[in-house]
């Protein structure tokens, strides 16, 4: 099974993803070109980086960016910063993952949701993380797995974090398992 993952930021995700599973993407696909959030190390554990810049792209070279992807099985989206357009959405197996429980509070959806989760912690009883099928709508996709725990542990903003940081790597790990 090939899998190809994407990134804009560090790529930490991916490393810790890939370090729990003992193996790492086939592909990795950046637009994070100046290194500027640094990228982890691990990366290059990959077997094979394409870095190119994505933001400035016209419309059809979005499109056309994403052919890269042809012959691979699953793709998966680490903080990949864009909007994946539609008719790529609909041509792979794309999955996302979220760090949000979209399926308990729907009004977790979109960015930041770590920091309106603390900012109304009182309003919820579960935290958690979900990865959802890559549509052209904002975490609009099916919810193909989740992860929940109770949110007494969120005593702060960064507990917030390291918390659904946490679910995310569980959810990702169970997930992959099950696919690769």
């Amino acid at each position: 099974m090939k899998w190809a993952a994407f990134y804009s930021q560090t790529g930490s995700e991916i490393c810790d993803i890939s370090d729990k599973l003992g193996r790492y993407p086939d592909l990795i696909i950046t637009d994070n070109v100046t290194g500027e959030p640094k990228t982890d190390s691990r990366i290059i554990n990959a077997k094979a980086i394409n870095t190119r810049q994505y933001k400035s792209l016209s419309k059809q070279e979005k499109i056309d960016y994403y052919n890269i992807l042809d012959g691979y099985d699953i793709i998966t989206l680490h903080g990949w910063l864009n909007i994946v357009p539609a008719s790529v959405c609909s041509k792979y197996m794309m999955y996302n993952g979220h760090p949000g429980l979209i399926t308990y509070y729907p009004e977790l959806k979109g960015k930041d949701p770590q920091e309106r989760a603390w900012e109304n912690m009182p309003s919820y009883m579960y935290i958690g993380s979900v990865i959802h099928n890559v549509t052209s709508e904002v975490d609009g996709g099916n919810v193909a797995a989740q992860k929940k725990r109770l949110s007494v542990n969120c005593t702060s903003l960064d507990e917030t974090y390291k918390e659904l940081k946490e679910t995310s790597l569980e959810t990702w790990v169970e997930f992959l398992e099950d696919k690769l």
